[in-house]
């Protein structure tokens, strides 16, 4: 993990463009993430007089809403050219660094070997600078970022952003390895099944000869079954977490708008008494 984060770092660096870029697409996310319970507070207040005003809420909710998924695209996007960018200049490295060895030093790797560094290592490299790093990077910026607006204008909302960052990385972190768990095991029992398969395949007249065709069509079932089971127990444990994470976030995002309607009210409060007094 140490070397893929180096190469993210070296990464950034070479193309900081693409970083920034996306980045600056999660920020506005956030923000039209933000926006969207005050405007539908507005809205709310608006709903009874069926004014102009009501109907222009609506259709920036829409925009708001739109623009939240073209930003999404456009930061993978981003993402992608940063990481295809990288991989590229990574390859084209190795490439030249292989040229570059006598056939001694090439023998002595091997050719499996350099085949998997150029082609499974550095898609692991893709994957991970095009997603998995970026992503974490930039939701730990933003959200540090917002915990410092949110000291700043009211501590309650800066101590609930803390608490809601808190308990989706507890969730994440034990689904994680749940999901792990259970993964593990499905792929075991699917190599066991393979194993079997071609056990079968490659012994097929020995077990004619010696009329095992009932004990491997048993063997087959009896390991279908247990990849069925464990299939079954990794959709559970996926759909769960996922469930769990999906209205969890929901019900932050409720309590997440009473706080600024509660906010916005206090303010209008406030703001009517001064100017009844004046």
């Amino acid at each position: 993990m140490k070397l893929l984060f180096k190469y993210f770092l070296d990464s950034v660096i070479k193309f900081p463009n693409f970083f920034i870029g996306s980045l600056f697409m999660c920020i506005m996310c956030a923000l039209c993430t933000a926006s969207l319970p005050i405007l539908l507070q507005n809205t709310l207040n608006d709903v009874t007089s069926l004014s102009d005003g009501f109907y222009i809420q609506i259709l920036l909710i829409i925009i708001v809403l739109v623009l939240s998924i073209v930003l999404e695209i456009c930061k993978y996007i981003s993402l992608d050219k940063m990481g295809g960018n990288y991989i590229s200049s990574l390859l084209s490295r190795l490439e030249k660094a292989l040229l570059d060895l006598d056939e001694l030093s090439i023998n002595k790797y091997g050719k499996n070997k350099i085949d998997h560094i150029l082609y499974s290592d550095v898609l692991d490299v893709f994957r991970v600078i095009g997603n998995f790093l970026p992503s974490i990077t930039t939701s730990i910026l933003i959200s540090i970022l917002l915990f410092v607006i949110s000291a700043i204008i009211d501590v309650k909302v800066a101590v609930f952003l803390i608490s809601a960052d808190l308990i989706g990385l507890s969730i994440s972190y034990i689904s994680k390895n749940k999901i792990r768990n259970t993964s593990s095991n499905t792929n075991k029992i699917i190599k066991e099944l393979h194993l079997l398969l071609e056990d079968f395949t490659s012994t097929m007249s020995f077990i004619k000869v010696n009329g095992l065709g009932r004990y491997y069509s048993e063997r087959t079932t009896n390991c279908i079954n247990d990849f069925i089971s464990s299939s079954i127990s990794e959709d559970k444990t996926i759909y769960f977490y996922g469930g769990l994470m999906s209205k969890i976030i929901s019900l932050l995002q409720i309590l997440f708008s009473i706080i600024l309607a509660a906010m916005i009210s206090d303010n209008t409060v406030y703001l009517d008494i001064r100017s009844s007094y004046e």
